[in-house]
């Protein structure tokens, strides 16, 4: 998923699961993140569905 995201953006991505950050990075990536939806079909990034 990491290397997909990254070349459908043509940047570097992080991928990070909310609950695992500490306080002091929290606010810092709630400034940056970007939240991507989940689309019907997307055979690039859910090739099984």
């Amino acid at each position: 998923m990491y290397e997909d995201l990254k070349e459908l953006l043509g940047r570097p991505v992080d991928l990070v699961v909310d609950r695992t950050l500490t306080s002091f990075a929290r606010e810092s990536v709630d400034r940056d993140k970007i939240l991507i939806y989940e689309k019907l079909h997307c055979p690039r990034l859910f090739p099984n569905r």
